[in-house]
């Protein structure tokens, strides 16, 4: 039985915590956050036991890895800590606030040979799955042209840490960064991008962000990330290729419709491969454990966590100074 610890107490703690319900072979041992009550309260939920801080837990309880769910800023100091006392580690996405201290963070547990991987969800939902499976069977043909649209009303966050983009990156660091991921790992190399978004204008408490990338292959995306929109979340998804569309729509989960071109009239619907869906935090979290623990590999790395990252800094970057950002020549 493999012991986890979890480091924070808030949104993604809790949602990380009943995935790992479903993780066969763990077990919560250990939750530590600063603020008694959340603390309290989830480790009421798992059964386990609440420390302060991540420096008691490690210094009372033995764990085989740890699950870093705490605000962005907090990542670096918790992630070294585990470091000094060289656990596994599992780190919510954006592994860091910046690209040089994501990179200085991953050397750091490379040169110590202690495993990290960063929790990039969207690559697990069956969903992306599918459309994933859909463009590399050539179900639309060569790609072209990628539209995604994900968010919702602003997240309520401890202390309104969301709404100071010098703490959460705004909506282009916090929330895209899951489509800039997706992106890179179904279409490569990002070559240049272009955006723009509100916080990057100044804007308080609120952000909407729509950015341009355009990918080595010669794939462009336009992917809108919203923290305005307060009729609840959604996330869409629009793949125009040579032989057809495929779409998405969170109104319709666990479906993908693919729309042929009249000489290539197919299937209407294609489905996720396997019938019955398990949640997909917990497919990461039962992934990510055996990449940390066992050694075995993953569908997302460390590297990548901080390649998403370096997308969503460019992304920022243009939207500060209105021109476009090349990452690749």
């Amino acid at each position: 039985m493999k012991r986890i610890g979890i480091i924070g107490a808030g949104g993604i703690a809790n949602k990380h915590a009943g995935a790992w319900a479903g993780v066969e072979g763990a077990q919560i041992v250990a939750v530590a956050d600063p603020d008694a009550e959340r603390v309290s309260a989830l480790a009421e939920r798992t059964g386990a036991k609440a420390y302060p801080s991540v420096e008691a837990m490690l210094a009372d309880v033995t764990i085989d890895a740890a699950d870093i769910c705490v605000p962005t800023l907090q990542h670096i100091p918790v992630a070294m800590a585990c470091l000094a006392a060289r656990i596994p580690t599992i780190i919510e996405k954006p592994m860091a606030r910046t690209v040089a201290d994501a990179r200085a963070l991953v050397d750091a547990y490379n040169s110590a040979g202690v495993p990290l991987a960063p929790a990039h969800v969207v690559r697990f939902f069956q969903d992306f799955t599918a459309i994933r499976s859909q463009i590399e069977s050539g179900a639309v043909g060569k790609p072209a042209v990628v539209r995604i649209t994900r968010g919702g009303p602003f997240p309520r966050g401890k202390n309104g840490w969301y709404g100071d983009p010098a703490q959460s990156g705004g909506v282009l660091l916090d929330l895209s960064l899951h489509d800039f991921d997706w992106l890179r790992y179904t279409f490569g190399e990002v070559e240049r991008v272009t955006a723009n978004c509100l916080m990057a204008q100044g804007a308080v408490d609120r952000d909407y962000a729509l950015a341009v990338l355009r990918f080595k292959s010669g794939v462009i995306a336009h992917v809108e990330g919203t923290w305005v929109h307060t009729d609840g979340f959604r996330v869409e998804v629009e793949i125009s290729g040579d032989k057809g569309v495929l779409e998405h729509s969170s109104q319709f989960p666990y479906a993908v419709k693919v729309r042929k071109n009249a000489a290539e009239a197919g299937p209407a619907v294609a489905f996720p491969e396997s019938p019955t869906f398990k949640d997909p935090y917990t497919a990461e979290l039962e992934e990510l454990l055996a990449a940390v623990t066992e050694g075995k590999p993953a569908r997302v790395t460390a590297e990548d966590g901080v390649a998403s990252l370096a997308i969503a800094e460019a992304c920022w970057k243009s939207a500060k100074t209105g021109e476009p950002v090349t990452l690749h020549a």
